[in-house]
């Protein structure tokens, strides 16, 4: 197991053609790497793998801006398994929406996207960033009830989903990517329960990843992001 501190540099190269250190990523803070989380969380429905994260967020410190990073993305083979060639762009923000909120769009919201994505607009990248910036988001001054609840429930989600990311990639320092999209598969919006049931799934994936014959690789990140789930009452 390794623990990474802003002294250290481990090789990303294992992963990722690009050849460059993980340390980086040492230097940003608990909000940043959230960003990072979530665009995992958008394109994918899972938790970063740890190296993966640690590539994205030192790739960053070193000059690569969001914008670019949700590009990026783009050209993975991940997101190309997830979204086929012929996946059509109702498809694509449709699945979007489900990952970062958990519920169906609303009409007008999705008929939106995928017309200024239908036209060239925007790009897929961008789409993704405006979906998480809007479910951050205060609602309106003017906002009804109803829109208020449905808002705040967005926010929650994707925060509880982002918790759950973070204590895979960051706290347990995991990367097998099977784990992190099985864990997250069992949070359900509004379902405390559930996201229980996810931590412990991280909690039986990390004891038989540390176990001295697993082989697997664990590179926790200390003192950047704080344990989402050190409160005595839980998650």
């Amino acid at each position: 197991m390794l623990r990474l501190s802003s002294a250290q540099a481990v090789d990303c190269n294992l992963q990722y053609k690009a050849p460059a250190d993980c340390s980086g990523i040492t230097g940003l803070d608990q909000a940043q790497i959230d960003t990072f989380i979530e665009l995992y969380i958008a394109y994918f429905n899972r938790a970063p793998d740890a190296l993966g994260l640690y590539f994205w967020g030192s790739a960053f410190a070193n000059g690569t801006s969001l914008d670019k990073m949700a590009a990026l993305f783009l050209d993975q083979d991940e997101t190309r398994a997830t979204y086929p060639t012929d996946a059509t762009n109702l498809d694509f923000a449709t699945q979007v929406y489900s990952n970062v909120l958990g519920r169906t769009p609303d009409q007008a919201g999705l008929d939106f996207w995928v017309g200024q994505l239908d036209l060239g607009n925007v790009t897929r990248g961008t789409f993704i960033l405006r979906v998480l910036e809007g479910a951050k988001s205060d609602p309106p001054g003017d906002a009804t009830q109803e829109f208020i609840d449905l808002q705040r429930g967005d926010q929650a989600f994707l925060e509880d989903k982002t918790e759950i990311g973070t204590y895979f990639s960051v706290i347990k320092g995991m990367s097998d990517t099977a784990d992190a999209s099985a864990a997250m598969a069992l949070y359900l919006r509004d379902d405390l329960a559930s996201k229980q049931a996810a931590v412990d799934r991280v909690d039986v994936d990390f004891a038989e990843a540390a176990a001295a014959d697993s082989g697997e690789m664990l590179l926790q990140l200390v003192g950047v992001a704080e344990n989402p789930f050190d409160a005595v009452d839980g998650p």
